[in-house]
């Protein structure tokens, strides 16, 4: 990956805050940002010639990663490290680098390679190469994928013996997370499939989430209830049928008791316009829920051993006794946990 030439179009803005996706959106980025050159690229912007202005900012606001900032100076032979390497797993980097004349060279002939250990000219090949004289503020710009465990360097070859001239660098690196051993790591795998697989154990195993309705009735319809059955639960529809298993209660107490006229005047579910399916707690739990004085509580469970369904029934509360409450003015609150099942053959 080299070099590239940008685009008198392009908004820098714009383009480099889509390049947080993924590598190849990046690269589809710098593709709108750079109209790459062909080979090795020589870095020039704009038809061959540097730009003048622009760059990268010295505390950047995309990237969570500071830029680094390395000046190399004339007649130093060699390689200068740009940006250290990276350990082993840390991954490969994408580098984002602005190279900028901040001294004027003397000479008009020299050779600067901008790449990695295993590609020495991969990100710039004769930096500069081709401009008879180097002004200061004239800047390139490059990417490079610099390779896992290696550094990033600068390699001057024909510039030794220069009396001056300094190139500044700019480098963002951008880990790339995705790499090749992290992805096999990572990778699901027949086994993990294996085990992840939803079996029976598991669901037999595994918590039952039963649904519930919730039904809130006034103070009428409480001292009503003998006359006028509540619906707690609605039908099922044709071929199912519902079975209450747990139901909670709550009285908001209005300042006055439902008062029982007879201890046997039970509230009760049942199914619609049918069978009694149980009473709710004991006569006695009952009666000192209804008549507590203060904001009550109770919560029973219905054993639905040897239960037997009817089919597309709604459940309604029921007042089982002979005559209606009186007096009450307080909210019956009613949460009914209940389970569906088929009424026709099933496999």
């Amino acid at each position: 990956m080299g070099s590239f030439k940008i685009s008198p179009r392009f908004d820098f803005g714009r383009g480099f805050a889509r390049l947080s996706k993924n590598l190849r959106s990046f690269l589809v980025t710098l593709s709108d940002a750079f109209d790459e050159s062909t080979g090795h690229s020589h870095g020039a912007v704009g038809h061959g010639a540097p730009i003048v202005g622009g760059g990268l900012a010295a505390v950047p606001s995309l990237f969570e990663t500071p830029t680094d900032t390395v000046v190399q100076d004339h007649d130093t032979g060699g390689i200068t490290t740009l940006l250290a390497a990276n350990g082993a797993g840390g991954g490969d980097r994408l580098v984002l680098v602005q190279a900028k004349c901040t001294e004027a060279f003397v000479s008009t002939s020299w050779e600067i390679d901008v790449g990695s250990p295993s590609n020495a000219d991969g990100l710039f090949d004769d930096i500069f190469a081709g401009a008879a004289a180097l002004a200061v503020g004239e800047t390139v710009f490059g990417v490079y994928q610099l390779p896992e465990e290696e550094l990033l360097g600068a390699t001057e070859t024909s510039m030794v013996g220069d009396t001056a001239g300094k190139i500044e660098y700019r480098i963002i690196a951008i880990t790339l997370n995705a790499t090749a051993g992290n992805i096999e790591a990572l990778a699901v795998d027949t086994a993990e499939l294996a085990a992840g697989a939803v079996t029976q154990a598991k669901i037999d195993g595994a918590v039952l989430m039963v649904p519930y309705v919730d039904v809130q009735l006034n103070a009428a319809a409480v001292n009503g209830l003998l006359g006028a059955n509540q619906e707690l639960v609605p039908t099922p529809g044709v071929g199912f049928a519902v079975i209450p298993v747990q139901i909670h209660a709550f009285l908001d107490h209005g300042g006055t008791d439902f008062v029982q006229v007879n201890n046997t005047d039970h509230l009760a579910l049942k199914y619609n316009a049918s069978t009694e399916l149980f009473e709710f707690g004991s006569e006695a739990q009952c009666t000192a829920f209804l008549e507590a004085g203060v904001d009550a509580a109770l919560f029973d469970s219905l054993d639905i051993t040897g239960f037997v369904p009817e089919e597309n029934k709604a459940i309604d509360l029921d007042n089982n006794g002979a005559a209606e409450y009186t007096t009450g003015n307080g909210t019956l609150s009613i949460r009914v946990y209940y389970i569906t099942v088929p009424m026709v053959a099933f496999s």
